[in-house]
């Protein structure tokens, strides 16, 4: 549903705001907030305090935000360049950065999460849909724990693109001696 000054107003959401003129001012910084919010695909979005400068104008003096970094594709040119964290709070690996450099420079897609560097099961998967089913099943089977990665390659990435995403798995593949 869309957040609307009427929808604000029957909300009684800034009854405690006793200037009707702030009220109003503050209403429509919100509703353009959300806009905001929506467009650029915020996942969460807080803003304490917010403050009125004296010439009336509304002053965010702290904000946290978190966005989804899938829509990187979708929203490059607003958002700039961000770097966005590795993911499951480590450091990331070079290869993971590698293809997320890859992935950069291309509008198919390209991800690649390690997650256990010594596991015997490695997969290569074209489609975001297609890997988590993969990845699911391998879990599903009692494999979880021999999962070495996560990723997928799909949205038509170019022959030296799937090349390169194809040699950076082969390595990590056989960079540890199997038992």
């Amino acid at each position: 549903a869309d957040l609307t000054l009427d929808v604000i107003t029957q909300s009684n959401l800034l009854g405690g705001i006793a200037n009707f003129e702030r009220r109003v001012k503050l209403s429509r910084f919100l509703v353009s907030l959300f806009k905001v919010y929506r467009v650029l695909h915020f996942t969460y979005l807080e803003i304490n305090p917010v403050v009125f400068a004296e010439d009336g104008s509304i002053v965010p003096l702290d904000l946290a935000a978190k966005i989804d970094a899938t829509a990187s594709f979708l929203c490059a040119t607003e958002w700039g360049h961000i770097d966005c964290p590795a993911p499951f709070g480590r450091t990331e690996f070079p290869e993971e950065a590698h293809i997320r450099e890859l992935d950069s420079k291309t509008g198919a897609s390209l991800k690649l999460t390690i997650l256990n560097h010594a596991g015997r099961i490695w997969t290569m998967v074209a489609g975001g849909g297609a890997s988590v089913v993969y990845a699911d099943t391998i879990s599903d089977l009692g494999y979880g724990h021999e999962l070495a990665n996560y990723g997928e390659y799909s949205g038509a990435p170019s022959a030296e693109a799937t090349f390169e995403y194809a040699k950076t798995i082969i390595g990590l593949m056989t960079r540890e001696r199997d038992p």
